[in-house]
C-alpha cells in the first residue's frame, strides 16, 4: 500500500517522464470530477497534503507553465485551504519534520508558487503586472508557518538562505518571462532532479537565451541574478545546458523583460492538419477516353 508521501513521489516521476500514462480527453465532465476536496483542519495537525496541490496543478497547468486562471477561480477552494494550511504549518510549527535542507527549501519554493496563484486568482483579470507589481509580490501580504510574509521578503528569504542558483529557476512568479510553473509541486525526495530540470528547462526556453547578430541576448531574469552566475552569466550558462551553442567570448546583452501573466493558451480549435504525402487508399485509374469516330468520306458528286 503507498503512503500519501510515496503516492505523490510515484506521481511526480510520472509527469516528470519515468513513466506512461494514458492521455486522457478533458471535459467539463472529467475536470469537475478531478477537483480535489481538502480537509484545511486536518492539515494544522498532519502536516499539508501536497497530492492536493499535484492535482489541482494537473488541472489548470500545462506543458509550458501556462496557467487557466478563469479555471482556477472555479476550482478555487483547494488553493485557499492551501493558503491556510500553509499559514499553520511549517519549519516553526513543526520543526521535526524539517530537519534537514531539502526539507525546508521545498516547503518554501511550494509556499511561493501557491502565493502566486492565490495572489493571481485574487486580481484576476490582470492581462500583465507591468505597473503593478507592488500589488502582488509586495502589498499582498499572507501568513507562513504563524508569520507575516509577503512575496518580496519569501524571495529575499530563499535567496539569503539557500545559495544555490537553480532555485532561481523555480520560483514561478507569474510572468511569461520568468520561469515556467513546474506541473508537479516540489518534494525532499526529489529535490535535486526537480532543481536541475527547472534550470535546464528555463535554460533551454524561447527566449531565454538567443544570439543575434554574434551577440548573446539573455532574458531579462538572468540580470536580477547575475552577481550569481559565475564567472559570466554566459560561462554559466554554457556551463548548465552545454546543448546550447553560443559564440566563443562572445559578448551579451539583456532583453526587456515582459510582465505579461503566464496565461494558458488556448487550445487551437481550427488546426492546420497538412495533406498527406500519399493515400490511403490507391486511386482510380481514370477511365479512358474513348477515340473519337472516324468521319465517313463525303459521296463523289453524281456526274
Amino acid at each position: 500500500m503507498l503512503t500519501p508521501n510515496s503516492a505523490i513521489v510515484a506521481l511526480v516521476l510520472l509527469v516528470s517522464g519515468c513513466g506512461a500514462v494514458p492521455p486522457v480527453e478533458e471535459t467539463s465532465t472529467t475536470r469537475e470530477t478531478r477537483v480535489p476536496a481538502v480537509d484545511a483542519d486536518a492539515a494544522q495537525v498532519t502536516g499539508i497534503d501536497w497530492m492536493v496541490y499535484a492535482e489541482l496543478l494537473a488541472i489548470v497547468v500545462d506543458a509550458d507553465g501556462g496557467v487557466d486562471y478563469g479555471v482556477l477561480r472555479q476550482v478555487r477552494e483547494p488553493l485557499d485551504a492551501l493558503v491556510e494550511a500553509l499559514a499553520r504549518y511549517g519549519p516553526n510549527a513543526a520543526p521535526q519534520d524539517f530537519a534537514g535542507r531539502n526539507e525546508r527549501l521545498a516547503y518554501d519554493i511550494n509556499a511561493y508558487n501557491v502565493f502566486v496563484l492565490r495572489g493571481l486568482v485574487d486580481l484576476w483579470p490582470i492581462g500583465t503586472l507591468a505597473g503593478r507589481q507592488a500589488e502582488l509580490y509586495h502589498d499582498r501580504e499572507f501568513t507562513l508557518d504563524g508569520e507575516p510574509m509577503n512575496l518580496e521578503a519569501l524571495e529575499t528569504r530563499i535567496r539569503n538562505r539557500f545559495h544555490d542558483v537553480r532555485v532561481r529557476f523555480a520560483l514561478a512568479n507569474g510572468t511569461v518571462d520568468g520561469p515556467p510553473l513546474s506541473m508537479e509541486p516540489y518534494l525532499p525526495e526529489l529535490l535535486e532532479m526537480q532543481l536541475t530540470r527547472a534550470a535546464t528547462r528555463f535554460l533551454n526556453r524561447k527566449g531565454s537565451v538567443e544570439v543575434v547578430d554574434g551577440r548573446v541576448v539573455l532574458s531579462g531574469l538572468f540580470a536580477w541574478y547575475a552577481d550569481e552566475l559565475t564567472p559570466t552569466p554566459v560561462e554559466w550558462i554554457k556551463r548548465h545546458a552545454p546543448g546550447l551553442i553560443l559564440p566563443r567570448g562572445a559578448q551579451h546583452d539583456y532583453a526587456e523583460f515582459d510582465w505579461a501573466v503566464n496565461v494558458k493558451a488556448p487550445p487551437d480549435l481550427n488546426p492546420i492538419v497538412p495533406a498527406p504525402l500519399w493515400s490511403a487508399e490507391p486511386e482510380a485509374a481514370p477511365e479512358a477516353e474513348a477515340p473519337p469516330e472516324s468521319e465517313a468520306p463525303p459521296e463523289p458528286a453524281a456526274l
